[in-house]
């Protein structure tokens, strides 16, 4: 099972990278980050002890009980360890955290309008979503650990949506191996102990995907209903990603599909009005990107990069991180919760390089399968690129899972890719090394 080696040892090199910095750097660390470099590192080392289990015909509800019994003791160790730390169960940093716990307790006995009219003076409408599924799950049990439970749950059927999308264009042991990658990512499960929307928002975008290909093997209205339900849901979450969504099917459909000519130009017009939406969506993004390039890079504290006097060299920074990123923050004072899941980002980065290849096979071959994720991945990048913001984890997360998935799909047909291509075996190693040098520069920026 090659892939399984190679994960093995990108992680490999990861835990003696970490190791390494850990020891150089262990007397400037702060108490509080010692803490949590030892809960990472048990962690870490569970991940890859776990993923050097798993056998290469694992079956189905093998792997299903896999992804259960791993989230549920990092989960468990997070909590214990945030308790032990800091006396409760919120993540090292808090912020949105503690906000959306204020709002559930306080919107508690209000009217539904009450609550809409209070929730909007403190939010946009991108947060109501989160913000009424917080306060329904505080009426029941008023406790954070309340929506752990379904962070967890909506994790598990994230799992069984991604490996029913990716058995569309993997081998089964391929697409069981890639979506344990994702599913028991130090990211994801991290996610799931915070009460942040991420892990809600991921499982709804999953779900989209899910129903589209359940209605690519039969045909049910059903499909498509639900489809729209999910669609309507992510409006309260992140609109723009619904529109990122139904673009991505609808120019599946048209370019890569065996429709009639006539249906498709019925297609175009709906896609047409969602590209007029995805503008809107992004005239005020791209007003804050000039905003920043005319003010200069003192402006910049929000890519979470250190200052330069260079608007250039962030910016093609940005396209770099859109790439290989986000980068991996193995040591750090101020920002803990991100060292939590440096191995995982670390392995997204090598991935990377195979989804760069995944995206350019999958196109030379008009893989219909694929194309929608790769649709979606692509339209996500380039609007996080685009406002400077590839940076941050918690924008990348929607898209993680399909760039793991499709780097799954380039690393299994890089034999193929080499034989047309034979150029490509050098550029494989090239890219190594500057994923290599990426982390290294960024690890040095960050210490």
């Amino acid at each position: 099972m090659q892939l399984k080696r190679y994960i093995l040892n990108i992680y490999f090199l990861y835990l003696i990278i970490y190791f390494t910095l850990l020891f150089i750097n262990y007397r400037k660390t702060e108490q509080e980050y010692s803490f949590f470099s030892f809960l990472n590192l048990i962690n870490t080392t569970l991940y890859f002890l776990t993923l050097s289990a798993v056998k290469s015909n694992i079956k189905y509800l093998d792997f299903l009980k896999t992804v259960l019994v791993f989230n549920i003791l990092v989960l468990f160790i997070l909590l214990i360890s945030y308790y032990l730390h800091h006396g409760n169960f919120f993540e090292p940093v808090v912020a949105d955290t503690m906000s959306y716990d204020r709002l559930a307790r306080c919107t508690q006995g209000m009217s539904f309008k009450e609550t809409l009219q209070y929730i909007l003076q403190f939010y946009q409408i991108d947060d109501l979503g989160f913000c009424f599924f917080i306060r329904f799950l505080y009426s029941i049990i008023p406790s954070t650990l309340f929506v752990k439970i379904f962070n967890f749950i909506f994790n598990l059927f994230s799992a069984i949506f991604l490996f029913y999308i990716s058995s569309f264009f993997l081998k089964k042991d391929n697409a069981i191996l890639g979506t344990l990658i994702i599913c028991m990512s130090l990211i994801y499960v991290f996610y799931q102990s915070s009460g942040l929307k991420e892990t809600l928002m991921v499982f709804i975008i999953n779900g989209t995907y899910y129903f589209y290909y359940k209605y690519i093997t039969n045909k049910k209205i059903s499909n498509i209903l639900f489809i729209a339900l999910m669609g309507f849901l992510l409006v309260f979450f992140r609109p723009v990603l619904f529109a990122f969504i139904i673009a991505s099917i609808i120019i599946n459909e048209v370019l890569f599909s065996k429709i009639k000519n006539y249906k498709k130009i019925l297609i175009i017009i709906p896609l047409f009005l969602i590209c007029i939406i995805v503008y809107m969506q992004f005239t005020e993004l791209f007003t804050k990107f000039t905003d920043l390039a005319q003010n200069g890079a003192e402006d910049l504290a929000l890519t979470d990069v250190k200052q330069s006097s260079s608007i250039k060299f962030i910016f093609y920074s940005t396209i770099v991180c859109g790439i290989f990123g986000p980068l991996p923050t193995f040591i750090s004072n101020t920002n803990i919760n991100s060292t939590l899941y440096a191995g995982s980002l670390f392995l997204k980065s090598f991935l990377s390089i195979y989804f760069v290849f995944g995206f350019f096979w999958a196109i030379r071959n008009k893989n219909y399968f694929i194309m929608p994720i790769l649709i979606y991945t692509l339209f996500e990048t380039i609007g996080l690129i685009s406002v400077l913001d590839t940076f941050e984890t918690r924008k990348a997360l929607p898209h993680i899972p399909f760039v793991i998935l499709i780097g799954v799909y380039g690393y299994e047909h890089f034999k193929e890719i080499a034989i047309k291509f034979p150029v490509s075996k050098i550029a494989v190693k090239f890219l190594h090394v500057v994923v290599a040098f990426l982390t290294f520069f960024w690890t040095l920026l960050r210490v």
